[in-house]
């Protein structure tokens, strides 16, 4: 089916599913935050179904009269594919209601067709069996019930799932529990196989060209609905794991103007309390209410070195992967009296800006009204605090802002809380929110939906991703545009080499706190040799003398102990997440551009008849940037591509596209000699 030939596809690349985004689309990996869409089977599915049930009884009729098989049996079958075609027109007008009564009417005419025919069988003594026609018939016709069955369960999931939604005060369920939506995935899903089974079983022959096509191209529908059950349980037990019984959340807000690994610095945090989804207390507080609580005195990676000798909850985001920032986030947040948390969730003001494109503007105790323009601007504004004297009124206007925003989201009207799924949808995909879970089961749900940030490990050909961190101090990153071009030359013997190129923009005047100090590191496959870079400024802080009583913490000795430097150039080369990484300094006054390049060979040699990738991951919080892409392969042929291109010479295949998520280009390639 559809779904197994994706991930075979995926296999012959190496890729592990549940480890990277599961489908392509125009060279890109499709995030899956729209799994939460409440999975709807394609009604047409079952029209067509039916009415291919019904041509199929008409032909046994005509090619087998003798059977007299009455008008009644048809006249139930055709009655029923016309309920369905109404359920359909209700469900497009979102009458639930009665589309629901029309899928039930369905299901009794085509039970009560059924019984008809088979008390035809029994009054011939099954001879009808012996028919190819009859027996397709009965078990298309028995597809139908099923299909109407699942209908009805799915039907039963929009209306259950209508029934939550999220206020201010939190989940709200409706005496709605988590048990009652998986028993009705589970009727779905075991109606959904039935069907699939009987249709695949049908001999779709006797049936005209066009009614045979409209079946074929529709059961395709079915092994994405089955998909859509299994992603639907996994959601089912994360809001068994995040809404049941009492759990604490910490929500970290990522100024991505101030660009870090993980989407950006960490300005401020908030600390919820649920019991069964219901908010019992939240706390939100400048992140420097809680460092100043640290007593740990705890040597910070090398790079933060220039903006602080100690390392603090507010950098502990160092590492690119998500997974293992958020272990060193946890573990700072316990240092400084906070209570371990179930679930951490990271967002930029990105997320909050697209949600009040739906919502409408926010307004302050102060009457300053915070929209999607300048939500970002105004709110460091109103945030900022004096690091030196930190105050308690950021936390306060944080508090009241998210108080209204959840109240509003609340109040809006089924189409628009729809919207706002997509809207998340949409950060989750471009890594504006991130997720991770102390829970084992929980956190590979989340990272089988690409929700967790995670560096893509197992991605055993190319692999791109640029991270950078502002260590300069200045809130300067959404005014830093960037390109990047990849180049990838195959060689005679099958060696790979990569030329890439950054280019960086600094579109401020040239004015005192307009300058952005960056640690870039570019990671690419594990053991990629380093052949040459030029453009970094390599300028390295100078280390203070070791605290003696300062503690060194493992991950970073670990981190700091793989890298070896180039000499020529400064660069680092070191190891992280299962990736090589080449890291060095770029400066940028108001004004100012750069551009970056590196020479790098890849760990592996392509075969005669063999497959090149590249994995191209997005860093979280990073705004939209181009990305050009080149694969040059003058002794090859190409067999197999996923991507369209922009050019094509025979001898290479050049795409330019937009980096707001992570990508995925797969070609297969045959030496011509």
């Amino acid at each position: 089916m559809f779904f197994r030939k994706r991930k075979t596809l995926y296999k012959a690349f190496g890729l592990r599913i549940d480890s990277i985004d599961k489908s392509f689309s125009n060279g890109g990996l499709k995030t899956n935050f729209s799994r939460l869409k409440i999975f709807l089977p394609e009604i047409g599915v079952f029209l067509f179904i039916a009415l291919a049930a019904w041509t199929l009884l008409q032909s046994a009729r005509l090619t087998a009269i003798a059977l007299q098989i009455k008008d009644r049996i048809l006249f139930s079958a055709s009655a029923g594919t016309s309920n369905l075609e109404s359920a359909k027109k209700f469900l497009a007008s979102q009458d639930l209601r009665n589309a629901t009564l029309e899928i039930n009417s369905a299901l009794e005419n085509f039970q009560k067709s059924q019984v008809e025919l088979k008390s035809f069988e029994k009054d011939l003594l099954g001879i009808t069996r012996l028919i190819p026609q009859s027996r397709s018939a009965e078990n298309l016709l028995s597809a139908s019930i099923d299909l109407a069955e699942a209908g009805q369960a799915a039907l039963n999931l929009v209306e259950l799932s209508s029934r939550l939604s999220f206020g201010a005060t939190g989940l709200i369920r409706g005496e709605v529990s988590f048990r009652d939506i998986s028993m009705e995935l589970e009727k779905l899903e075991k109606n959904l196989i039935a069907a699939g089974s009987k249709i695949k079983k049908s001999d779709l022959s006797a049936l005209p060209p066009k009614e045979q096509a409209l079946i074929r191209n529709n059961y395709k529908y079915i092994d994405l609905a089955l998909n859509s059950c299994q992603n639907l349980k996994q959601l089912t037990f994360l809001g068994e794991t995040l809404f049941l019984e009492q759990k604490r959340i910490l929500v970290i807000f990522q100024n991505q103007n101030e660009l870090r690994p993980t989407g950006g610095f960490i300005g401020s945090f908030a600390d919820i309390l649920l019991q069964d989804g219901k908010i019992q207390n939240i706390n939100i507080s400048s992140i420097y209410d809680l460092d100043g609580q640290l007593n740990e005195n705890i040597r910070p990676p090398a790079p933060i070195l220039s903006v602080n000798n100690r390392w603090y909850f507010r950098d502990a985001n160092w590492f690119t992967s998500f997974d293992e920032s958020a272990k060193k986030i946890i573990s700072f947040y316990e240092k400084e009296g906070g209570e371990t948390p179930s679930l951490l969730l990271a967002i930029t003001p990105q997320v909050i800006s697209e949600l009040l494109k739906i919502t409408g503007p926010l307004k302050t105790k102060d009457n300053i009204e915070l929209n999607q323009d300048n939500f970002l601007e105004n709110l460091q504004v109103l945030t900022q605090t004096d690091r030196e004297d930190p105050s308690n009124e950021p936390k306060k206007i944080l508090s009241l802002l998210f108080t209204e925003l959840f109240q509003k989201i609340s109040q809006l009207k089924p189409q628009k809380k729809t919207l706002i799924i997509k809207s998340l949808q949409q950060s989750f995909s471009g890594k504006q929110a991130l997720l991770y879970s102390n829970n084992p089961q929980a956190q590979k749900i989340i990272e089988s939906f690409n929700w967790g940030g995670k560096i893509a490990k197992s991605a055993d050909r190319d692999y791109l991703l640029i991270s950078g961190a502002n260590l300069g101090g200045t809130k300067t990153d959404l005014d830093i545009s960037q390109s990047i071009k990849l180049v990838s030359t195959i060689k005679p013997d099958g060696k790979i080499e990569n030329h890439l190129t950054i280019n960086r923009k600094n579109l401020l005047p040239n004015i005192p706190g307009a300058h952005n100090k960056t640690f870039l590191r570019i990671y690419v496959p594990e053991k990629s040799e380093f052949i040459e870079s030029r453009g970094f400024d390599a300028y390295f802080p100078a280390k203070p003398e070791q605290d003696k009583i300062q503690k060194n913490d493992f991950e970073i000795l670990k981190w700091e102990k793989s890298q070896a430097q180039d000499i020529t150039s400064g660069t680092l080369i070191g190891k992280e997440s299962g990736k090589t990484f080449f890291g060095n300094w770029t400066n940028l006054e108001g004004g100012e551009s750069k551009t970056i390049e590196i020479k790098y060979a890849l760990p592996y040699r392509l075969k005669n008849l063999d497959r090149h990738s590249l994995v191209l991951q997005k860093q979280p919080g990073s705004l939209e940037h181009s990305f050009n892409y080149t694969i040059n392969y003058e002794t090859r042929n190409l067999e197999w591509k996923n991507f369209d291109f922009e050019a094509n010479s025979g001898s290479s295949l050049s795409v330019k596209t937009e980096l707001n998520k992570d990508l995925f280009f797969g070609i297969v390639l045959r030496r011509n000699d």
